[in-house]
């Protein structure tokens, strides 16, 4: 005969009881109204309808930088917190270790000596437990170790390098070093507390206690004193270079000297030799500063320099140095008339007003400019691009109007000033590319001058684009006063006309 099982529902009952003894009973039933029954007896030992709370005593770990503590418990509660208190039967003095954390564990940085150690458990409902243990420490841990090994030193030319061996477990050490003539009898100051464990001593010839205090962060204090003799006088001036480097700004090249001396009154001479050009030329003569400011042409150069003491010592220092960061205004242009109006057209329709002048397209525009760079030996993406950068892709400003055929602001000045006008696209292209030819040449030019102020430019004192600023200019001259002018040229529009 096939047994058919019919599903029954059956639960899992939690029952609070109280301490005792106590009979259990459960009943189930299946989809058919057939029932069944158990019951149990049970010895309850706690009383489960409160929280129950049962301290088993106390462990710890010895560790290096204290003693982590644990107390073992039962409960029914899932956040007991516990009170630590620890007292000290040298000092008779309570000490709070942790107070009321969710943690059955602390660490405890007691000092050496004898104590009891005491924690208080607490369930949800405030009933509390304790237990007690006695602890003896032996060590303090309640400060940083401190242990001083042993000194050592390095004789140098110039000096004498002692240092001190130590170890602890504070990262914030600090060491104060003296030195007691023995034949002056007379101590002298090396290093008021340093943060180095290292220090560089400068002894006249003789006899000496050499002599290193060091402290904790919490002022614990170690010394140490080894004899020394100084075989000669370490007390003259030194200098000595360690290098060169260099930082570019936007207008120049810094150099600096890196160099050690105990000498304060350093003077230094910095030279330069041009190797296109096979001759030295100087940049400063025996100043203080061990730094200076460097203007030079595309090229490859010798950079020298000379330290002096202040008693004669003379120190010096040579390394190559290629420059090749700025952008030339004369030169071979490097765009072409697709990539010129390809650029244009992706920031501005060309204007309307110009339809009826010599250059009534993009393309004619475009092409005037590579046609008047080239009888001027000037490239056209400068020129072109700083047109872009002035007139804002020929919308013009405020200033200048558009049918003053001026595309550079020349004699503009702001302020309402309006400044040059021309009587075609063509002259005043070409006046621009002359005005850059200026600055950026001591050359003649080459076709006849439609630039009024082409005399007023102190000729060749921007060979780079990066120099048309006058902020940038090592000459304090320049085309505008916006800061970075030139270098906005370079980055925000040649940079993207070659994109294209």
């Amino acid at each position: 005969m096939k047994k058919i099982l019919k599903r029954a529902t059956a639960c899992l009952l939690a029952v609070l009881m109280l301490a005792g003894e106590a009979t259990v009973q459960v009943a189930a039933i299946d989809s058919n109204g057939n029932g069944t029954t158990k019951t149990v007896s049970y010895v309850a030992t706690h009383n489960y309808t409160v929280y129950y709370l049962d301290l088993k005593g106390m462990c710890y770990i010895m560790r290096d930088k204290g003693i982590d503590v644990g107390v073992s418990y039962v409960s029914n509660a899932s956040n007991v917190t516990f009170r630590w208190q620890a007292y000290n039967l040298d000092k008779h003095k309570w000490s709070l270790v942790a107070d009321w954390t969710g943690s059955n564990w602390v660490t405890w940085k007691p000092e050496k000596g004898n104590f009891w150690l005491y924690v208080e458990a607490m369930t949800p409902d405030g009933a509390t437990q304790n237990t007690i243990m006695c602890f003896a420490s032996q060590k303090d841990y309640s400060h940083h170790s401190l242990n001083l090994n042993g000194m050592c030193y390095n004789i140098y030319d110039d000096r004498i390098d002692v240092g001190i061996a130590y170890d602890s477990d504070d990262s914030n050490l600090t060491f104060k070093w003296e030195a007691y003539n023995l034949d002056k009898q007379k101590w002298n100051l090396v290093a008021d507390w340093t943060g180095s464990n290292w220090v560089s001593w400068y002894p006249k010839k003789g006899n000496y206690w050499m002599h290193v205090t060091a402290r904790t962060s919490d002022g614990v204090t170690k010394d140490y004193t080894i004899c020394f003799y100084a075989a000669r006088n370490y007390n003259y001036k030194y200098i000595t270079i360690n290098g060169i480097c260099s930082v570019n700004d936007k207008a120049a090249i810094n150099l600096g000297v890196s160099y050690n001396s105990n000498d304060t009154s350093l003077v230094f001479r910095w030279q330069i030799y041009d190797l296109s050009t096979c001759s030295w030329s100087t940049l400063t003569d025996w100043t203080g500063s061990n730094w200076v400011s460097w203007y030079p042409d595309s090229g490859n150069y010798w950079v020298y320099v000379e330290s002096r003491t202040s008693d004669g010592t003379v120190e010096s220092y040579c390394t190559a140095y290629q420059v090749t960061a700025r952008y030339e205004i004369m030169g071979t242009t490097s765009t072409n008339l697709a990539q010129m109006v390809a650029y244009y057209n992706a920031n501005n329709t060309y204007p309307e007003f110009y339809a009826s002048s010599d250059a009534p397209t993009i393309e004619t525009f475009c092409r005037i400019y590579l046609e008047e760079c080239q009888a001027e030996g000037l490239k056209a993406e400068v020129a072109f691009c700083q047109a872009m950068l002035e007139t804002g892709f020929l919308r013009y400003g405020v200033d200048v109007q558009i049918n003053q055929y001026n595309f550079a602001g020349l004699g503009a000045t702001g302020n309402g000033t309006p400044g040059n006008s021309f009587g075609s696209v063509r002259e005043g292209i070409r006046a621009q590319v002359q005005h850059l030819k200026a600055y950026a040449s001591t050359d003649g030019l080459n076709q006849p001058c439609v630039d009024t102020r082409f005399q007023h430019v102190r000729r060749g004192t921007a060979h780079y684009v990066e120099w048309l600023g006058i902020q940038e200019n090592p000459y304090g001259r320049g085309w505008a006063t916006a800061k970075n002018y030139g270098y906005n040229i370079v980055n925000m529009y040649m940079a993207k006309l070659f994109k294209y």
